[in-house]
């Protein structure tokens, strides 16, 4: 099972994917486009194409950043406050 991880700033969008044992799958990184819902889409695209995964076969996929709440597919949206709180413990 794999899951994802999309953070869009302000000036570059990241996407991550990790499998079950916490092992990075997947990552990209792209400027930031005038539009967060086409950074979002376009880096997670870039991610997924690099092991030829789909959208399909992520369980879950968390948005963070500056853009979170612009990132359509997302499960949940976690401020990057939390993410770094959640990161440092």
């Amino acid at each position: 099972m794999y899951y994802g991880g999309i953070d869009i700033g302000s000036l570059t969008g990241k996407a991550v994917v990790v499998n079950d044992e916490n092992k990075i799958i997947t990552s990209a990184i792209i400027r930031v486009k005038r539009n967060p819902v086409l950074t979002s889409k376009l880096v997670y695209e870039e991610a997924l194409g690099k092991v030829d995964l789909c959208s399909d076969e992520i369980a879950y996929c968390i948005g963070t950043g500056y853009g979170r709440e612009r990132i359509q597919f997302a499960d949940k949206s976690i401020s990057e406050i939390s993410c770094h709180g959640k990161g440092a413990y």
